[in-house]
């Protein structure tokens, strides 16, 4: 599979690497916007270029890969499904649910592969968890924090707005970390009767807030911070038992169930694979096989945690 990546970022590594990391993912082509970042990448692809109609209209070409600002997403991803590609969108999806269902219905005019780059889904941590929450009886209450002191918060203290922290490129803690567990959450529980986000805003943006998702049964709350230094973790607490994820859900260390009855279940991520292998692992499994099923199963979940963000985002003042 034949892969060219749009963006430059900081994410883009970490896509090559686990690339690197599957025979059958080949890096065709990258573009940047600013040729010299791009110059960074030139032995990774088979060619940089920042002309972005060579690459779409690349034959070779197989599958996009959209790693922009959160607010190019929408646009990019378009332009790419337009000249028949394949498309992986990095996380947040979009910016908002009017766009995500746009994308969508275009990729199933066209019979395309439309994918979230969110690898909470496919990671076996949390394949364990799901595979075994039954074991904590009803849930009563979920708590989580996702701390991540960010590099560019200096800059952005400093009036050096980067886009992460720009609300014009749809920056801030919620759809930069929030999506993770959101995606966490209503994989396993499904829709929240009401969403709820009370952030810190600051020069137009989040820079952290609380987020709550109110069940019929239980309340989840979420911390989400870029502005402070603090644990990660996810705790899904139960009559029976509680189930514990060590560090951020995208990367968790380890996943504890600890029941009441003092039965104990674990399972350690292996960290010796690339942080993004199991999600590009299953995009080529999409397009080797043909699964269009199982790719629009994904979009359904892609479509539900955004119409949660967007609830959040609505709840809280927020407009891109």
């Amino acid at each position: 599979m034949n892969v060219a990546i749009l963006g430059t970022g900081l994410i883009v590594p970490s896509f090559i690497q686990s690339a690197g990391s599957l025979p059958e993912v080949h890096i065709r082509a990258l573009w940047g916007r600013n040729i010299e970042k791009a110059k960074v990448f030139e032995k990774e692809a088979d060619y940089i270029t920042d002309d972005l109609e060579r690459v779409l209209s690349d034959e070779e070409v197989d599958a996009v890969y959209v790693a922009l600002p959160n607010s190019l997403h929408f646009e990019y991803a378009k332009k790419a499904l337009l000249h028949g590609r394949h498309v992986m969108v990095e996380k947040p999806f979009c910016t908002s649910l009017k766009q995500t269902e746009e994308l969508i219905r275009l990729s199933e005019e066209r019979n395309l592969l439309l994918f979230e780059m969110n690898m909470i889904h496919y990671l076996p941590t949390y394949q364990f968890v799901k595979e075994n929450r039954e074991k904590l009886g009803r849930i009563r209450l979920i708590n989580a924090a996702t701390s991540h002191y960010s590099r560019r918060y200096d800059a952005f203290r400093e009036g050096k707005i980067l886009p992460s922290f720009d609300p014009s490129y749809a920056g801030g803690a919620l759809n930069d970390l929030g999506v993770y567990p959101v995606h966490y959450i209503t994989g396993l529980y499904g829709r929240p009767g009401k969403t709820l986000y009370y952030a810190n805003i600051e020069k137009d943006v989040d820079t952290s807030g609380v987020l709550v998702l109110e069940y019929e049964d239980f309340k989840a709350s979420i911390s989400l911070t870029k502005d402070a230094s603090g644990p990660s973790y996810l705790s899904l607490q139960g009559e029976e038992g509680y189930a514990y994820c060590r560090g951020a859900v995208n990367h968790c260390e380890r996943e504890d169930i600890i029941l009441r009855s003092g039965e104990r279940y674990s399972l350690e991520a292996d960290k010796t694979v690339p942080l993004m292998t199991y999600e590009l692992r299953e995009f080529l499994r999409l397009f080797i096989e043909g699964d269009m099923v199982s790719c629009r199963k994904h979009l359904k979940q892609t479509l539900l945690a955004e119409s949660v963000l967007e609830e959040a985002r609505k709840s809280a003042g927020l407009s891109y």
